[in-house]
């Protein structure tokens, strides 16, 4: 995770800050106004790839404070032998879980895009043909 950030921030370009302390911006100012801004839109998708694999690879969801799934899943198991059907609601479970988190980033990142293709407020309207023509 941390290499994900470090990557992001080392992917801003240098002209950026550059003429951010042009400006006589502290360089603490330069990091928060100009730097992480266009970093978290570069390490958003990572880090949530990231936190789905994570998710996926380790049953440790004590993140939302739930014990240990599959050994709980095990332990009923022992004590019915209904193998298929709790691991079925198992697989349910993770499939809700990364689908939603899904939701979210797909949210997010069509929230940074529409930040990324907004015009600068102080840009020209665009004039249409006929006005240009005649």
């Amino acid at each position: 995770m941390a290499e994900i950030f470090r990557a992001g921030i080392d992917a801003v370009e240098s002209g950026q800050t550059e003429a951010a302390k042009s400006l006589g911006m502290r360089p603490f100012l330069v990091l928060r106004y100009v730097v992480l801004p266009q970093a978290l839109r570069i390490v958003l998708l990572p880090i949530g790839n990231q936190f789905n694999l994570m998710l996926k690879n380790t049953t440790l969801v004590s993140v939302i404070g739930v014990s240990e799934m599959l050994l709980v899943t095990e332990t009923i198991n022992s004590a019915t032998f209904r193998t298929f059907e709790l691991f079925s609601v198992v697989a349910l479970y993770f499939l809700i879980l990364t689908t939603a988190w899904g939701g979210v980033m797909a949210l997010l990142e069509r929230r940074m895009s529409r930040s990324e293709a907004r015009p600068p407020s102080d840009a020209m309207p665009a004039m249409p043909v006929s006005e240009a023509i005649g």
